[in-house]
């Protein structure tokens, strides 16, 4: 799970790919950060009100008082991953981040169970993965965002035959410098198969999910990334793995890469 995080201290900042990030030792401050091109927005801790900092090495811990604890994680790609863990069936199952967004700014759902940051004139400053969690044997546990104004609530479905502890997370890319599309096992196994035409289609589905601007610039690149898109998707299929593809917005590059957990499924 912390595979590509950073050491980072709170309340210093963390500098990656053009984000800049900060850490609070108090939780109600909230996870900053600042993307150039789309300026600062914040991200709330779950439970911030009563969760307190322990110190635990390389990563900032925070005891929530309740059950659970998180362990905010900054990714080598300029991603913040916000771990969640949940101790036992007495602890909530669900819990919020409130977002402190620009001004006109909103926060919306996305097709594919995540969720985005859309400026009043439809540009996505900022995306949330589709969500995860996982209990103590690696069983996926049902789980769903809901959006309440500008707060983002993560619910989780337990069962009789989840195994505590449980691992969740948001997992949020800020800026329209650059953003990544995460595509599901069939998704990805559809573009290593397609004729050209459907690879170009599947690309340019994924820009249309970022909002107009970020629709143009990808629509105009699609054409030309059908080999890599397509050898990447097929090198993930075959380590069962899943496509991403990371779009630099501002010089119109379009990179990609295998991943998995998250939307891999």
């Amino acid at each position: 799970m912390f595979t590509d995080a950073i050491v980072v201290e709170t309340d210093e900042v963390t500098a990656v790919d053009q984000v800049d990030v900060v850490v609070p030792s108090d939780p109600t401050d909230g996870i900053s950060l600042d993307a150039q091109g789309s300026g600062v927005f914040s991200i709330g801790l779950p439970f911030a009100d009563d969760a307190r900092l322990v110190p635990d090495g390389e990563h900032p811990y925070f005891d929530n008082g309740n059950g659970s604890s998180t362990v905010p994680l900054v990714k080598d790609d300029g991603t913040v991953q916000i771990l969640t863990t949940i101790d036992n069936s007495d602890a909530p199952s669900s819990f919020s981040s409130q977002l402190d967004l620009p001004a006109g700014a909103t926060l919306t759902l996305t097709r594919n169970g995540g969720a985005k940051v859309v400026t009043d004139n439809g540009v996505v400053t900022a995306t949330i993965a589709a969500p995860w969690a996982l209990d103590a044997r690696g069983r996926a546990v049902e789980t769903h965002y809901a959006v309440v104004g500008q707060t983002l609530v993560q619910v989780l479905d337990f069962d009789s035959d989840t195994v505590f502890p449980v691992v969740a997370d948001p997992k949020v890319t800020s800026g329209i410098i650059s953003g990544t599309s995460y595509y599901n096992k069939a998704e990805t196994k559809s573009i290593a198969q397609a004729q050209t035409t459907g690879v170009i289609a599947a690309c340019i589905a994924a820009g249309a999910a970022g909002g107009p601007i970020v629709a143009a610039v990808v629509g105009v690149k699609c054409a030309t990334v059908v080999v890599p898109m397509q050898y990447t998707a097929n090198l993930a299929v075959n380590s069962n793995k899943c496509l991403a593809m990371k779009i630099y917005y501002g010089t119109t590059i379009l990179t990609f890469s295998t991943y998995s957990g998250g939307n891999c499924k």
